[in-house]
C-alpha cells in the first residue's frame, strides 16, 4: 500500500491495531488467509473478503435494522435481531439418516449410478456425472448434495441451469426434495434466482410454509414488506441457503460485473450443480471453467450433469492433465455412463452399466417438406405422435402453416411451440402439451403433430411416438432423441410406431458436397448455419449420413467423439468451415479471459451481461390491443393482449405495471422493428427499450407511434413477419437467441 498509494507507515500500526481490536471482539475470520507461497489464491481471497464486507455494510445501512436514534444501543443484539428478520439465518441441517425412498418417492428403485452417488462417501470436490437423456443425473446429483450437507461440508446448494424455463422445471423438484430432506423451505431459505423470477413469485411456494408477509415482525408493519424482500434482490438472491436459477447468475462472480464479489461470497461453501453443460458455446464454456476453480478455492462442491460431454471438455472440466498419471484417467472416460470427478483424495473414475437399452432407426436424407408434411400426417393419421424440430422460429412457422393447409377437417391435431410468444401464452402452450404428451399423462391425443424448436431440448418432459428434425450438431440431435419414446408405455400405444427419427439434410446438401462449393453449401444450411457453426453440422452429417440405427445409451461416446475429434482438413468446404471455427472459437476465448479480468471494467450486473457471447441485438415488443391512452398528470393507459389494462406514470415504477408489461411481451430481431422507436413512457421497464406493438383485428400489427411494420400477430403462430416485408441479406435471423441468452 505504501508503493501503491503512498500510505504512510504509521498508517500500518493503526490498521493493525484496528483488526486486532475487531479480531478481540468478534473473533478471527472463519476462513484464515492464503499464504505468501499461494499467489493464485490472494485475489481470490481478496475478492471473497470483499463481498462479506459488501453485504455487512448494506446490512448495517438498513435503517429498519439499525434505526438512527440518539443513546447507546447494543450493536451485538441489533445486529443479531437484523439477520433474523432479513432472513440470513445460520443453516439448519437435514435430518439425518434419510433413505432413498423418502428423498425420492416417486421414482424407481435406484439405477446403478445413482446408487454409487448415494453411497459415495465424498469429501469436496468436483464431480462429473454423465448418463444418457432421462437417467436420473438430477436425482444422483441431490442425493450426492444431502450427504454433502448432512455431514456439515456443505453449507447450501444452488442448481445453475441454462434457461430461466429450465429454472422454473426444477425449482419445484428441487423445494419438493429439501422439504423431504427437513429443511425448513420458506421466501428466505429458497430462492428462485433469475431476471423474472419475481414473475413466479405467488405460485413458488404454493402448499409450503411460508414466511408470509408480516409474520413475526408485528407492530413493524411499515418495515415488514421491506424487510421481507430484502433478499429478493438479484445481487442479494445467491445469499439464501439454497436457490435454483440460471448460470448466469453464478458467472457474474467472476465476470467484471458490479457486485461480482457479493455473488463469489454468496456461493462459498455449497454445492453448485451445473446442468446441462454441453449446450454452452466455447465463450460461457471459458467462463463455467473459471467458476469451477473459483467454486473450489471458495470451499464449494461443484457438481456438473451432462449427457453429451466430450472426453477432452471432462478433463478441462476437471483440471485433469494427462501426465499425472500417464493417462490413466484419460482412459478411463472412454467408458459411457460415467462418474467422474476430482477429491480431497484426488482424481478417481466408475463406470456403470446402462440402466436400459433400447434401439433407434435413423433415415436420413434430403427430404422435401412435401415428402415430410404427408409423412407426419399419414402418421398422426394412424394415432402416433410426432414431434417436428425446427431449427429457426421462421421455419418452425411455415411448416406448420404447410402441415395446416394439408391437414383434413377432422385430421389430426397440429401444435406449435417457439420462443416467440408473449409469457402468458408459451405457458399455456407448454401446460397443454405437457398434459398431453407428458408423464402420466391421461389424454394423449390419438395422433398429433407438434412443431417446435430448441424450446423443447431440454425444459420440455415431453414424449413422441416419432421424431423429425434438422440437422443439428449431434450432442443437440441426441438430446432431440431423448424426446423419443422417453416414457415407458405400451407398445400397443404407440399405434405400430418404432423409435423412428428422420434426420432432415438441408435442401442442395448433397450437391453443394458433390462440387465442393463453401458459398453452396453456406447457401444450403441457411438459417441453421447461423445457429450452428457450418464446420460441426459437417462433420455430424457426414457422420449420420451412414447412421442406419442406434443403441443408446451404449453409442452417444462414439458419436460425440467422432463429431467433435480435432483435425485440420485439407481444402474446399471442410477447411474453408474450419477456419470460421478456429476463428470464431479464438474471439470467444478472448472475450472471455477479457471479461474475467477485472480491470477490462465494470458493467452493470443485468442477467446475461458478459456472459453469453455477442449474438444479434434483439428488442423487446409489448402486445397492446389498442393505442396508448394520455391521462391527467402525465399518466398514460394501456390495454395489453392478455390481461387488464394498467395505468403507467411517468418516471414511476410500479409492481402490478411491471407485472402486466412482463406477460405481455416479446423479444425479436432487432432488424424487426426497422425505423421503429421505443416508446418513452416505458423507460423504467423492462431493458428500458420496449416498444409497442398494437395488435389489429385482422392480426396485422402496428408499431406505435409509427403504423409500418412487418410484424403480425397470432395466437397460434405468435409474432411473425409478412411476405412484404424481408430483412436484409446482412441481418440474419437468429430466432431462438432469446430463449439460450435470456
Amino acid at each position: 500500500m505504501r508503493k501503491q498509494y503512498g500510505v504512510p507507515p504509521s498508517w500500518e500500526v493503526d490498521m493493525m491495531e484496528l483488526i486486532h481490536a475487531m479480531e478481540t471482539r468478534y473473533g478471527q475470520l472463519p476462513m484464515p488467509p492464503p499464504s505468501d507461497g499461494d499467489k493464485s489464491a490472494l485475489p481470490n481471497f481478496q475478492k471473497l473478503v470483499t463481498g462479506l464486507m459488501i453485504v455487512a455494510d448494506w446490512i448495517a445501512s438498513n435503517e429498519h435494522c439499525f434505526p438512527v436514534v440518539r443513546g447507546a444501543r447494543d450493536s451485538v443484539k441489533l445486529a443479531r435481531r437484523a439477520l433474523e428478520r432479513i432472513g440470513l439465518l445460520p443453516l439448519r441441517h437435514p435430518d439425518r439418516g434419510l433413505s432413498w425412498r423418502v428423498l425420492f418417492p416417486h421414482g424407481p428403485v435406484p439405477r446403478p449410478l445413482q446408487r454409487y452417488m448415494w453411497e459415495l462417501a465424498a469429501g469436496r470436490g468436483v464431480y462429473v456425472v454423465e448418463d444418457a437423456m432421462g437417467g436420473g443425473k438430477t436425482e444422483a446429483a441431490l442425493a450426492l448434495a444431502y450427504h454433502l450437507l448432512e455431514r456439515g461440508k456443505a453449507c447450501g446448494i444452488y442448481f445453475a441451469l441454462p434457461t430461466q424455463t429450465t429454472s422454473n422445471r426444477i425449482f419445484f423438484r428441487v423445494r419438493d426434495f429439501l422439504q423431504r430432506s427437513g429443511v425448513e423451505v420458506n421466501e428466505q431459505t429458497l430462492h428462485l434466482a433469475h431476471a423474472h423470477s419475481w414473475l413466479m413469485r405467488d405460485a413458488l411456494f404454493a402448499g409450503c410454509s411460508l414466511c408470509r408477509e408480516g409474520e413475526g415482525l408485528r407492530g413493524e408493519p411499515e418495515s415488514s414488506r421491506e424487510l421481507h424482500h430484502w433478499l429478493a434482490s438479484s445481487k442479494r438472491a445467491l445469499l439464501t441457503p439454497f436457490g435454483v436459477g440460471t448460470v448466469d447468475q453464478a458467472l457474474m462472480g467472476v465476470v467484471a460485473v458490479r457486485h461480482s464479489d457479493v455473488r463469489r461470497f454468496a456461493l462459498a461453501g455449497k454445492v453448485v450443480i451445473l446442468d446441462e453443460v454441453h449446450s454452452y458455446d466455447v465463450y460461457t464454456g471459458s467462463l463455467i471453467t473459471e467458476l469451477i476453480r473459483c467454486l473450489e478455492r471458495n470451499g464449494a462442491s461443484v457438481i456438473i450433469l451432462s449427457a453429451t460431454l466430450t472426453r477432452l471438455r471432462t478433463e478441462e472440466l476437471l483440471g485433469y492433465a494427462p501426465v499425472a498419471d500417464g493417462g490413466a484417467l484419460h482412459e478411463a472416460l472412454r467408458e459411457y455412463p460415467l462418474v467422474s470427478g476430482r477429491s480431497e483424495e484426488g482424481f478417481f473414475c466408475r463406470s456403470f452399466p446402462p440402466a436400459m437399452q433400447r434401439s433407434y432407426v435413423v433415415k436420413a436424407g434430403e427430404y422435401t417438406e412435401e415428402e415430410l408434411v404427408m409423412q407426419a400426417l399419414c402418421r398422426a393419421g394412424q394415432g402416433q405422435c410426432v414431434l417436428w424440430i425446427r431449427n429457426t422460429v421462421g421455419e418452425a412457422q411455415r411448416t406448420y402453416r404447410a402441415l395446416m393447409g394439408e391437414r383434413c377437417e377432422d385430421g389430426p391435431e397440429i401444435g406449435l411451440l417457439h420462443a416467440r410468444f408473449p409469457l402468458w401464452r408459451r405457458e399455456e402452450l407448454e401446460a397443454c402439451w405437457i398434459d398431453r404428451l407428458g408423464r402420466g399423462a391421461c389424454n394423449r391425443p390419438h395422433g398429433c403433430v407438434l412443431v417446435a424448436t430448441q424450446v423443447v431440448e431440454q425444459s420440455i418432459d415431453i414424449d413422441a411416438d416419432v421424431l423429425i428434425t434438422d440437422l443439428a450438431p449431434t450432442d443437440m440431435l441426441l438430446q432431440r432423441m431423448g424426446r423419443l419414446w422417453r416414457h415407458e408405455r405400451p407398445v400397443a400405444e404407440r399405434h405400430g410406431a418404432e423409435p423412428l427419427m428422420m434426420l432432415v439434410f438441408p435442401p442442395g446438401w448433397k450437391s453443394a458436397l458433390d462440387a465442393d462449393d463453401p458459398r453452396a453449401f453456406a447457401a444450403a444450411l441457411g438459417g441453421s448455419g447461423k445457429v450452428y457453426s457450418p464446420y460441426v453440422l459437417l462433420r455430424t452429417g457426414l457422420l449420420w449420413a451412414a447412421v442406419r440405427e442406434l443403441l443408446l445409451p451404449k453409442d452417444i461416446r462414439p458419436l460425440i467423439e467422432e463429431t467433435y475429434r480435432e483435425e485440420v482438413p485439407g481444402s474446399g468446404i471442410a477447411r474453408e468451415s474450419y477456419d470460421d471455427l478456429v476463428r470464431v472459437r479464438d474471439s470467444m476465448q478472448r472475450q472471455a479471459a477479457l471479461n474475467i479480468n477485472s480491470k477490462a471494467g465494470t458493467a452493470r450486473d443485468l442477467e446475461g451481461c458478459r456472459t453469453r457471447y455477442g449474438g444479434i441485438e434483439t428488442a423487446d415488443v409489448l402486445l397492446l390491443r389498442q393505442v396508448p391512452e394520455a391521462g391527467p398528470g402525465g399518466q398514460w393507459l394501456f390495454t395489453p393482449l392478455h390481461g387488464d389494462a394498467f395505468t403507467v406514470q411517468e418516471f414511476s415504477w410500479d409492481f402490478r405495471c411491471a407485472k402486466a408489461i412482463a406477460a405481455n411481451v416479446v423479444r425479436v430481431p432487432l432488424w424487426m422493428l426497422r425505423d421503429a422507436s421505443p416508446d418513452p413512457h416505458l423507460s423504467h421497464y423492462g431493458t428500458g427499450r420496449i416498444f409497442c406493438l398494437i395488435v389489429l383485428d385482422s392480426g396485422q400489427a402496428m408499431v406505435y407511434p409509427h403504423n409500418v411494420t412487418s410484424l403480425c400477430w397470432n395466437a397460434t403462430t405468435g409474432i411473425e413477419t409478412t411476405t412484404l416485408f424481408h430483412r436484409p441479406n446482412n441481418e440474419p435471423e437468429f430466432p431462438d437467441e432469446s430463449e439460450f441468452m435470456y
